[in-house]
């Protein structure tokens, strides 16, 4: 975990998120929002695949698995 502010450009514009939570929301509805490491692979590995798809990377442990076909 930082424990620092961190500084990002989205289209020009120059933003900074200084703790764990802090959010940025665009006109277009898009959000920004700076999470632990541990969290983001959580959401990752419940959301990236479709259902009944395969997982060949699970962002938990980061082991990437081959089908067997």
């Amino acid at each position: 975990m930082i424990s620092y502010p961190r500084t990002i450009q989205i289209n020009s514009k120059v933003f900074q998120l200084e703790k764990m939570g802090d959010e940025i929301k665009l006109s277009n509805g898009t959000r920004y929002i700076m999470m632990p490491i541990e969290q983001v692979q959580e959401i990752a590995n419940k959301t990236f695949y479709d259902k009944g798809q395969f997982r060949t990377v699970d962002f938990l442990t980061l082991i990437i698995t081959e089908e067997n076909k």
